[in-house]
């Protein structure tokens, strides 16, 4: 089984602005030792590759874009699937587990969506 990952901060951002931008983002740690210390995802409708997600893990070089990622919600973990050659770098796994707390999962999801609906 893959190893659970515990967020100390999790940060929206949902397009309030209407910008077409939607990013989801998640802080492991406060020690940037730690491996990954954060993971985010992204969307832009208005640049770059607008049918694409970008995902980084704490550096840019380790970031990529897909078209092919998948992602479920069951019992308050956030599982994220790559379908494609990518995978995250601190294990070369394809799958990461994100436990996320109950009163959070409506608006990670609404942000999901929006990512996802590539």
């Amino acid at each position: 089984m893959n190893k659970l990952y515990v967020p100390i901060r999790i940060d929206i951002d949902n397009e309030n602005s209407d910008d077409g931008y939607f990013s989801l983002g998640f802080v492991f740690d406060h020690d940037d030792k730690i491996t990954p210390h954060n993971i985010g995802l992204c969307r832009n409708e208005q640049e770059g590759e607008a049918n694409s997600i970008y995902i980084e893990a704490d550096d840019q070089i380790y970031g990529f874009t897909t078209n092919k990622a998948g992602y479920s919600i069951n019992n308050n973990i956030l599982t994220l699937t790559l379908l494609d050659s990518n995978f995250f770098y601190w294990d070369k796994s394809k799958t990461i587990s994100i436990k996320i707390n109950e009163e959070e999962i409506d608006e990670i999801e609404k942000c999901l969506i929006s990512i996802f609906s590539i």
